[in-house]
């Protein structure tokens, strides 16, 4: 009977153990699940926040004068689509070294901030490096300028250069140093972008910055779904349930912890292993008193044998639920990696990954880290559009080649291309490359990269590209045809305008600022300006010339007229301006174009003609009335 009892009970409690274990593990999985779901929402966030730094440098790539009216409608499109951002600027460089704040928007928060010297501010040294790296960099935490907000937020910088070759060298950064994209990130935002399942009631997060020289670390925490900006202790988060993952901030390491909510932890707990203990220790004891009173307590025993019987098939079939359930969810998941396999397999991009086989650590340098990148990189995934950029009909063809195989070493052009993507943070956008296909045809191709970075490892990379070849060959048409155009307007003694009839800013080529008496570059734009040099007869039915133009139908929108100016100098010059409006998708005029030709000699020639015919008119009719006069002094 001892033997019985002692069984049973070791049985119960081995259970109760082995039950508790399963439950334990299967509550960790979902934690940790749960935190790396929230540690790549925060790291998407950062990206998308770095993002629009880039974005504000394409603008100041694609024009050598942005205005302020330009980055006001950039900078408020970025701040509506990334409620994060606190505030954008233009941080202006230098040859002194200044590092001025130009443009900054929100403006009306920010009144003082234009005219403000980085310099010999707190970030000087973020600024440093981000000139010295390429790419952007941030600085600690620190608090918002937003009066009575209690908010903090962190500042990151990215360079711009001016226009030309790719800067490869720390030197060719600092001397074609044009200025700095300036961001301020809301650390309170960067927390609320978690967007998993309620993160806020799952997990409690802390962030802490671990980059060099921080004096304190602490960042933003958010403990039962309040975030909190007042510093808490890293070993509240290091006990029990936790996990920390790392995060690369514009150049700083930040660390995500994570630990779970005591309410959703306990919302986690079960019943089974008590279910199984209280099950065994009352089985036990059942059997103990059924052996005792085999005789007399056998139809008791029989209907306690029966019920908890059912309550057994109850258990199981629970168990039973919840292996379907877990099975449907791995159908689930393979029907994703179906869903993922086809979009790679009908895009018409190209989409590929490499695989560093051993990894690359990150602390190496740049040309050693490309070094091996060449030895050991090998294409492991890839679709059909990008086999068929490079000649092939598909995939399997090249799955294996190595970087070299695809994008030589020989080719400075592809070094730089690495060398950029390391630099960069292991992340590269909108990157063009020269690239020659199997059959020696020169492809272009616009390429973006993502690395994945882990433990100081560079495992992998990820990208896309698109070939943009007719796109590039478009272009070289198009700027071969500008060409020719020049040549023939030069040729023609032609000047071009444009005036937009939004903004009322006018454009003059250098050949119809000569037709004013103005050397290139000396006419401000305003249309104002252009008024004054017509001539006071002319200037009414000019302005009323151009009103018929903008308001008459499209089909009939064009301007021709003849008009008189007043140089500077005083010289009074003929001129005949010719023009069309262009309207937008509404039939809305937008602007105006067209071409100006000096009539100045043609008028002059025209009044010396007719100058000579009427001197020989009055010739011709003297020499009549003297033939006239000797006829009649004859008669007579």
């Amino acid at each position: 009977m001892a033997l019985v009892l002692s069984l049973g009970l070791v049985l119960s409690v081995g259970f109760f153990l082995l039950v508790r274990g399963w439950d334990a593990e299967r509550v960790a999985r979902e934690f940790e699940w749960h935190a790396r779901s929230a540690a790549g929402d925060l790291r998407e966030a950062v990206a998308q926040s770095e993002d629009s730094l880039y974005t504000l440098r394409d603008l100041y790539d694609s024009s050598e004068d942005v205005t302020a009216a330009e980055f006001k409608l950039t900078a408020d499109d970025l701040r509506e689509r990334h409620p994060g951002i606190h505030s954008l600027a233009y941080v202006a460089a230098t040859a002194a070294g200044a590092r001025t704040i130009t443009y900054i928007e929100p403006f009306a928060e920010n009144e003082a901030a234009p005219g403000y010297d980085h310099a010999d501010g707190p970030y000087a040294t973020a600024l440093a490096e981000a000139a010295a790296s390429g790419g952007p960099r941030g600085t600690q935490r620190g608090p918002l300028h937003a009066p009575g907000t209690g908010q903090y937020g962190w500042e990151v910088f990215l360079p711009l250069y001016t226009p030309g070759p790719p800067v490869r060298t720390e030197a060719e950064r600092n001397a074609r140093l044009r200025g700095f994209i300036e961001g301020t990130f809301r650390l309170a935002d960067l927390i609320a972008g978690m967007t998993h399942e309620n993160p806020a009631r799952t997990l409690d997060v802390l962030l802490i910055d671990e980059s060099p020289g921080v004096a304190e670390p602490f960042l933003i925490a958010q403990v039962a779904g309040e975030v909190q900006t007042a510093p808490r202790r890293l070993p509240e988060f290091q006990t029990g349930l936790h996990l920390a993952l790392p995060l690369t901030v514009s150049g700083r390491s930040w660390r995500a912890h994570f630990r779970p909510a005591p309410a959703w932890l306990a919302a986690q707990s079960t019943s089974y292993a008590s279910a199984f203990l209280a099950t065994g220790v009352f089985l036990t004891g059942l059997l103990t008193s059924i052996l005792l009173n085999a005789q007399r307590r056998r139809a008791i025993v029989e209907r306690l044998v029966t019920l908890r019987t059912a309550e057994l098939r109850a258990v199981q079939d629970e168990l039973r639920e919840d292996i379907r359930r877990r099975s449907e969810a791995e159908q689930a998941l393979r029907a994703g990696e179906d869903r993922y396999r086809a979009f790679v397999a009908q895009s018409t991009e190209g989409i590929w990954r490499f695989e560093n086989e051993p990894p690359i650590p990150i602390h190496l340098p740049i040309d050693e880290q490309i070094a091996l990148l060449y030895r050991h990189a090998r294409l492991a995934e890839c679709n059909d559009a990008m086999a068929r950029m490079y000649g092939y009909t598909a995939a399997a063809e090249i799955l294996g080649r190595t970087i070299n195989d695809l994008t030589p070493q020989s080719n400075p052009q592809n070094i730089a291309y690495h060398r950029a993507f390391i630099a960069s943070g292991y992340r590269l956008t909108d990157w063009e490359t020269r690239e020659v296909d199997k059959h020696g045809s020169v492809k272009f191709f616009l390429n973006n990269e993502t690395g994945i970075v882990e433990d100081g490892l560079f495992l992998r990379g990820w990208g896309t590209q698109r070939d943009i070849t007719a796109r590039k060959r478009a272009e070289e048409a198009h700027r071969e045809q500008e060409l020719r155009l020049r040549l023939a307007i030069g040729a023609a003694r032609l000047g071009t305008w444009e005036s937009d009839l939004r903004t009322h800013r006018v454009v003059w080529s250098p050949e119809t600022e000569a037709m004013f008496g103005l050397q290139p570059g000396d006419f401000d734009g305003r249309l104002e300006t252009y008024f004054s040099f017509i001539h006071p007869d002319d200037r009414e039915r000019i302005k009323a010339s151009i009103r018929r133009a903008i308001e008459a139908p499209a089909s009939d929108s064009g301007t021709d007229h003849e008009l008189r100016i007043i140089r500077r100098d005083g010289s009074l010059r003929w001129l005949v301006a010719r023009g069309v409006v262009i309207r937008d998708g509404d039939g809305q005029p937008v602007r105006m174009i067209g071409a100006i030709m000096d009539l100045t000699a043609q008028r002059q020639a025209e009044e010396e003609r007719t100058l000579i015919e009427r001197k020989l008119l009055e010739t011709q009719k003297l020499e009549s009335l003297g033939v006239l006069a000797g006829g009649i002094a004859h008669d007579f």
